[in-house]
């Protein structure tokens, strides 16, 4: 029959004999060898050594928190051992979070009993104890552990010494920031916590598991009235929860200022559930397009759509229209040759010079003429024209002599003949000249009057 098969307490039995018949064969195995020797062994190289050891540290709960290290040496198959915590003080700690004896190894064969992962190699192993009050004065724990082969086993214990004074940290509370409730178009808003239990004192009302109270004033009915209040947040006293013993402290803001505001009434906030005003019309949506004038020295023409939004806002019980939002956006495109006309040129003047032969002064008239051009864009053609303005007054004038090739084109003035006196009139001394030209008009008035008469 298996050892594993037995009991604990059989187990364990049978181990013992084993060992103790081991010792007899090896005592009688020296003995045979000489019982005088010089030198005695009390153990074998290859015997088993266990050990255990444990550090104590307290806890912010107020108990103490025992690390355990076991340690087995000299073994030869490491994974052939069951390892079992067995006993532990005071009672109330739990060893690995369990309270009971505690199964660590067990050998592979076993290993479908608890699932366990064989002995490690080196040979420690570690677990813990927790729950130890903190005015303990010591710890106590042992393991049981057990060869598969080979034989051997044992039930390795230590204790080891606590101050007893391990004090839980009082917490440290932070409050909150407290928040009024919010008003409806048919309700006031309200103060929060006004359905927990009240405190004591007036206007208190206690925050179970909080670590603290809030006292209003002033004192609140249930729903509260609208207007401003003052909250202040208190500690609870020690006792009161064990949660939190004297030296628990609070941090935030203890003293708070709260409003809470009257109901919106009905249609006075179209985000209400109660509103009843209608749907919010659409945006009304204007577009207006505007092309600038061409930019001539970017060769570019902008236009502009500008998009007026203007929203509808319920107000006084009526949706009107609300302040108008613009937004501009810019299109740009390359100007045309018409819409920007190129430079034009350099406006000039010419001089045409015109000679004239004064025949009697036996001179040349030399005259200049200024012509003054100008240019002026042909809409048709897309390109500048030519205008020519001569002047009418000659810009100079002047003289020089003639020569006889240019005079020979003169034509020949004859000197006039004078007439043959017909009367003495040159003995009285007179000019006979405007006798004659009075003469001719007689004899001309004498023909017109004979022609008449003929014509009559």
């Amino acid at each position: 029959m298996s050892l594993h098969k037995l009991p604990t307490g059989a187990r364990r039995r049978v181990n013992e004999r084993n060992t103790m018949n081991r010792k007899l064969g090896a005592a009688l195995v020296a003995l045979a060898l000489g019982i005088g020797s010089a030198i005695a062994v009390p153990m074998s190289a290859s015997a088993h050594t266990a050990a255990l050891s444990g550090v104590a540290s307290c806890q912010a709960d107020g108990t103490y928190y025992v690390a355990w290290t076991g340690t087995l040496s000299n073994y030869g198959d490491h994974q052939s051992i069951d390892i079992k915590v067995i006993k532990h003080a005071p009672a109330g700690s739990k060893i690995n979070g369990v309270d009971g004896q505690v199964w660590l190894f067990e050998w592979p064969s076993h290993s479908a009993n608890h699932g366990l992962t064989p002995f490690p190699a080196g040979g420690v192993f570690t677990y813990t104890q927790t729950g130890i009050p903190g005015d303990a004065k010591s710890a106590t724990s042992g393991y049981q552990y057990d060869w598969e082969v080979g034989g051997g086993s044992g039930d390795p214990e230590r204790t080891i010494t606590l101050k007893g004074d391990c004090k839980a940290t009082p917490p440290t509370i932070t409050v909150p920031t407290l928040t009024p409730l919010a008003p409806t178009c048919d309700e006031n808003g309200n103060l929060p916590l006004l359905n927990n239990p009240p405190a004591q004192n007036p206007g208190g009302y206690e925050v179970p598991g909080a670590g603290y109270r809030v006292y209003y004033s002033p004192a609140p009915t249930n729903p509260a009235a609208p207007g401003t209040y003052t909250a202040t947040i208190q500690k609870i006293g020690a006792g009161f929860d064990p949660a939190f013993p004297n030296g628990t402290k609070v941090t935030g803001q203890t003293t708070q200022t709260l409003v809470v505001l009257a109901k919106l009434g009905q249609n006075a906030d179209p985000t209400a559930p109660c509103f009843t005003g209608g749907d919010k019309p659409k945006d009304k949506v204007e577009v207006i397009v505007t092309t600038d004038a061409p930019n001539c020295e970017t060769d570019t023409v902008a236009t502009k759509t500008s998009t007026i939004t203007t929203p509808y806002v319920w107000i006084d019980g009526a949706w009107v229209l609300g302040t108008p939002v613009q937004v501009d956006a810019y299109t740009y495109r390359d100007a045309t040759t018409a819409e920007c006309v190129p430079d034009s040129p350099e406006p000039y003047t010419t001089e045409r010079t015109s000679e004239r032969v004064d025949c009697e002064a036996k001179t040349v008239v030399i005259s200049v003429y200024t012509t003054d051009v100008t240019w002026v864009w042909d809409l048709a053609n897309l390109t500048w024209g030519k205008v020519e303005i001569e002047r009418t007054t000659p810009t100079s004038v002047t003289e020089r002599a003639a020569t006889a090739e240019e005079t020979g084109e003169c034509p020949v003035v004859k000197p006039p003949t004078k007439p043959t006196p017909t009367a003495s009139l040159a003995v009285t001394g007179a000019d006979p000249a405007p006798f004659l030209w009075f003469a001719g008009i007689i004899a001309a008035a004498g023909a017109g009057l004979l022609l008449r008469r003929r014509t009559v």
